[in-house]
């Protein structure tokens, strides 16, 4: 005999939350095996608890029911809300029921939760800063200081102040506004600092202190040293780090990414340049070069090269913290001949990674061929979406392609606002064929639809693309966050098209960050722009399309090379 049992994975949880301010924490449900259920939900009661009362002031918001299969795994989000009546620390317990029993109790989890006050929190971008500069000189730098608290921080004030047993260089003062009134969570304020040493300065390393205040948050100071010398030379070291960076691994705590090549080039004589390599700490000290603006091209095995510009201060050590992408999915498209004359399907195949410490959503169906249709035809399907990852991926939205004059596009759902880790959902869609497009010689389906002449094609070449796409992002180990987002292609690609490329679809690039190092990933090919083989309608019947992969080849070389070349045109009879 069976039994049907609903099982929270974990039996007790701990959750600390600012008051006044909502607090997110998952949990899965597992069923055994058997029926599962139809409608499994969470629900907080009062005659669940061991007091019979839900504490003062507290509740809890649960994610919308689901159907759980048989050794399935549903996956609930809930959001914990408190007051200033709720006290600080308790413990409630969260029931797990089942439409077809009703309200009988299946099982149930507690909750430990533990208040703490919301405030500001101001944060400079970095805890220490340094920076060099000759005598008679003046340089401007800025420090960015943040409020990463959930409250407005009020009468927020700087001051260049004295560090302990040092005298205070005065030839560097404050030149942005001393005083700022409200600097509300999440905002931020820039602190211009002009270092302007003369002639009687001696050469040396001088310390000083920004002290950071506000009205209704303790005060902190972020450290500034400044080094005088007339060398004109200067350094640079890279901290590199990514999604595994503050992790576990074989050999203990993971602190960078080890091995990876790092070029500096100078932005003045492009022809200088320098090459360095990180060590098991993800970090490499750059040989000394000429003060000035550099950009560096970073690029590591499994992951997408990273390009930016750095600044080497004269006499100075510069710090810079860097976060390079990992790929975590990897695709390889192909090109097929249909038995219908003159219409070619393309295929997308993803291959991902699963353990790793990241959201990995991925869209199965990749591509959806639109076959030959006929005016008031609908096809349906359904697309599914799955995080692969071990973390859940936050802010998750669903974006779809518009309708157009030849097709109605419908999608029958939606996604919820989080992806735990290995949950999947599952969107439905039809299209429905409503006109034939006004075709003639030299306007093409692409230019037709979107009404942008200069991506008309060939005469004969009709080609569409659209995207299916989910948005989303995350917070890896190290406080990093990132955007990043999976696709579905919509395509009707007839034949007779030469060399095309895919236009990239609108809005943020993959990979875009933000915290230790707001992100400028690039490498490799942007990974949807390639070339169609050029297959005509005179094309012989054993003409085969060559299929390519992108994006980028994650070699962790300096070549300026796109991956692996597109295919080769097909032969014409």
């Amino acid at each position: 005999m069976t039994i049907d049992r609903l099982t929270p994975v974990m039996s007790r949880v701990s959750a600390r939350v600012p008051r006044g301010f909502p607090e997110t924490i998952p949990m899965g449900v597992k069923a055994s095996p058997g029926l599962g259920t139809k409608s499994g939900y969470l629900l907080l009661r009062a005659e669940d608890q061991p007091s019979g009362t839900i504490p003062a002031g507290l509740s809890i918001e649960m994610s919308p029911a689901q159907a759980i299969a048989p050794e399935g795994t549903g996956n609930f989000t809930l959001r914990i809300n408190s007051t200033a009546a709720t006290p600080e620390r308790g413990s409630v317990f969260v029931g797990v029921f089942a439409s077809e029993s009703g309200t009988t109790l299946r099982s149930k989890f507690r909750i430990d939760y533990q208040l703490y006050p919301a405030a500001p929190v101001l944060a400079p971008s970095k805890p220490s800063f340094a920076t060099g500069v000759k005598r008679n000189q003046v340089v401007n730098e800025t420090i960015r200081i943040s409020n990463q608290g959930l409250l407005t921080a009020q009468d927020v004030s700087f001051a260049w102040v004295a560090a302990a047993g040092s005298t205070l260089p005065r030839w560097v003062t404050i030149s942005s506004a001393l005083t700022v009134p409200e600097l509300a969570s999440g905002e931020h304020s820039d602190v211009q600092l002009r270092v302007a040493p003369n002639q009687n300065v001696a050469d040396g390393i001088y310390n000083g202190l920004l002290r950071v205040s506000a009205g209704n948050a303790p005060a902190g100071d972020v450290a500034v040293t400044i080094f005088v010398t007339d060398s004109g030379e200067g350094q640079v070291r890279f901290k590199v780090e990514d999604i595994f960076t503050n992790t576990v691994g074989e050999n203990g705590l993971i602190q960078g990414v080890a091995n990876a090549k790092v070029k500096l080039t100078s932005e003045v004589n492009v022809g200088n340049s320098v090459i360095g390599t990180t060590d098991a700490q993800g970090s490499v000290l750059m040989p000394t070069v000429a003060a000035g603006a550099y950009q560096y091209r970073i690029s590591g095995p499994k992951h997408a090269d990273l390009t930016g510009r750095v600044r080497v201060r004269n006499g100075a050590i510069t710090e810079e913290t860097v976060f390079i992408d990992y790929e975590t999915i990897s695709f390889t498209w192909s090109v097929t001949p249909t038995t219908i004359p003159d219409r070619y399907e393309v295929y997308i195949q993803s291959t991902f990674q699963t353990l790793v410490p990241a959201p990995v959503v991925t869209m199965i169906p990749e591509t959806i061929n639109i076959p030959e249709m006929v005016i008031g035809e609908v096809i349906s399907g359904e697309i599914k979406v799955k995080n692969h990852g071990l973390v859940r991926a936050d802010n998750v939205s669903l974006i779809f392609p518009e309708s157009d004059a030849l097709f109605q596009y419908t999608f029958l759902g939606t996604l919820p606002t989080e992806l735990a880790a290995g949950q999947e959902e599952v969107i439905p869609y039809t299209i429905t064929k409503l006109s034939e497009p006004p075709i003639t010689r030299s306007t093409g389906l692409q230019s037709w639809i979107n009404n942008e002449p200069n991506r008309a094609t060939a005469s004969s070449c009709l080609p569409s693309f659209k995207w299916v796409r989910v948005l989303y992002d995350f917070t890896c180990a190290n406080g990093t966050g990132r955007l990043s987002e999976a696709r579905t292609m919509l395509t009707l690609l007839p034949g007779s098209c030469g060399s095309i490329s895919v236009p990239q679809p609108p809005g943020t690039p993959v990979g875009w960050g933000w915290g230790s190092s707001p992100g400028n990933s690039s490498g490799g090919s942007d990974g949807d722009s390639f070339a169609l083989p050029e297959c005509t309608p005179d094309c012989a019947q054993t003409c085969t399309c060559a299929s390519g992969c992108g994006p980028g080849n994650g070699s962790g070389g300096f070549d300026d090379g796109d991956g692996p070349p597109g295919p080769e045109n097909c032969p014409i009879d």
